[in-house]
């Protein structure tokens, strides 16, 4: 070299340049070889085909090569819907799965959507497992399935008939709303003389993003005649913490007074 280094160096065509001379070539990667298919500046790989790093010039929005012909390429078409919810279903019932096993669990109480089939345990009975298809949704919508009056009945019926030998699950599509509402109301049937704020503080304790159905809460505590107090409880808690989806908790069935 000539010993002159950077802005001082008059063949210095920047940082980047590695080379002494007066050619307008830097020594990096990506500056020759075929410009219509050209590597990124710092792959080594010069010109195409060598290397992950490419640069269609046709498409330079400063310097486009109008000689080179357009490439379209056609992006892949997205997973259909009905794929990516049975893989979801399968993720999801494996987790059911694993859940009743770790719990030794004896009656299963599943809150989804129709469309969502979860398969009985085989640990677990059929007459053990109470199926209710609603979606996660507090007013009626069109082609949704709301919760009802009918639903709620039977989940207290269910939970009520429990022998409480074991434990009950129960599980929706993320652990927030519908699985955590039914977990309040079960509680509430069961303790009706606990005070429905310290259930619901429980509940809060024992899952810091539970979100209770509104809707479920509603009707359970017409139900069981609560005049107000669950829907209150469940105010008084407040949102909880923002999250795609809940942890497995448990609480106690016996509440004291």
């Amino acid at each position: 070299g000539d010993g002159l280094i950077d802005n001082n160096d008059p063949e210095c065509l920047g940082p980047c340049d590695n080379t002494e001379g007066p050619a307008l070539l830097t020594g990096v990667g990506g500056e020759t070889g075929n410009q219509c298919g050209a590597d990124c500046y710092f792959d080594f790989g010069n010109g195409s085909g060598g290397g992950d790093c490419k640069w269609n010039r046709s498409c330079d929005p400063l310097e486009p090569k109008l000689q080179c012909p357009y490439v379209l390429v056609e992006p892949e078409p997205p997973e259909p819907a009905h794929a990516v919810g049975e893989v979801r279903g399968r993720r999801l019932q494996i987790a059911v799965e694993t859940t009743v096993a770790d719990a030794r669990a004896s009656h299963l109480v599943t809150l989804i959507n129709g469309e969502t089939q979860i398969d009985t345990p085989p640990s677990i009975s059929q007459d053990r497992h109470l199926r209710l298809s609603m979606n996660d949704i507090s007013e009626p919508r069109e082609g949704l399935v709301v919760p009802s009056g009918t639903h709620v009945a039977e989940l207290i019926q269910f939970v009520r008939d429990w022998d409480r030998q074991a434990p009950l699950l129960i599980h929706c599509w993320a652990g927030i709303s519908r699985s955590t509402a039914g977990a309040f109301i079960s509680l509430c049937a069961l303790n009706p003389n606990v005070d429905e704020r310290d259930v619901a503080l429980a509940l809060r304790d024992a899952s810091p993003t539970a979100y209770p159905n509104r809707r479920l809460v509603a009707l359970a505590d017409n139900v069981l005649s609560r005049q107000g107090r669950m829907t209150d409880a469940v105010e008084h808690i407040g949102r909880g913490e923002l999250a795609e989806q809940g942890q497995v908790f448990s609480l106690p069935a016996q509440h004291a007074a």
